[in-house]
């Protein structure tokens, strides 16, 4: 009775919530706006939230925009690789335009899929985004989350994405990653970043570091 006085968005995402995939699908199928937005997000945002990946999957091949960043700054992809769901994930990743979004902690889709450890994920990103060196609001990029968090094959993807490798060897460099992920090594990880920073900038003036450590330490006060 009470569903007479409902949008067709306001059931559909009623449908998600209860787990009715035949009557979201329905409703699917009949909108022509599913780009709306509640006080938390898109129908796909609640979706991936409830897990429930196949009324996702038809969300995503139907709306026009998978962009949207629901109320905490997250868009569908950022919530997909929390969630763990690679096939949402690479759906989405082929099609966005961009992935390069940061949420309400300033964390990237990227940022996010390291500290995941979801290397397939991560090797989608590197490969369609343009800028790799978006720092968090602790100040760090994807490739100090690399060495955070001890993961040289994602650190060798952002360094090649650069081109750091032109005028340095990856035995040198692979070298030092390991020195510094010793776990005896007492360095803290924007003294570890300022190293890296500082061989690469050296050797081929990429700058993965564009403030200096001292000025990051003033900011994290």
């Amino acid at each position: 009775m009470f569903d007479l006085f409902k949008s067709d968005f306001e059931k559909l995402l009623d449908a998600i919530e209860k787990g009715r995939n035949d009557s979201a699908e329905k409703l699917i199928t009949k909108m022509d706006n599913l780009e709306q937005q509640d006080g938390y997000g898109t129908a796909l945002h609640l979706a991936i939230a409830e897990r429930n990946y196949d009324v996702a999957e038809k969300l995503i091949y139907k709306m026009h925009n998978v962009e949207q960043q629901n109320w905490y700054g997250e868009t569908a992809l950022c919530q997909a690789i929390v969630a763990g769901d690679n096939n949402i994930a690479e759906k989405l990743i082929t099609k966005m335009g961009n992935v390069s979004q940061q949420d309400a902690s300033n964390d990237t889709a990227l940022i996010l899929a390291i500290k995941k450890g979801n290397d397939a994920i991560v090797e989608k990103l590197i490969s369609k985004m343009d800028n790799v060196e978006q720092q968090d609001r602790y100040g760090f990029a994807a490739l100090d989350w690399s060495i955070a968090e001890k993961n040289y094959s994602v650190f060798d993807k952002l360094v090649d994405k650069k081109d750091g490798y032109k005028t340095i060897s990856r035995t040198k460099l692979k070298k030092m990653f390991n020195e510094l992920c010793d776990p005896a090594n007492g360095k803290t990880l924007l003294e570890k970043r300022n190293a890296i920073s500082s061989t690469i900038n050296n050797t081929n003036n990429v700058d993965f570091a564009p403030r200096k450590v001292s000025d990051l330490n003033k900011k994290n006060r």
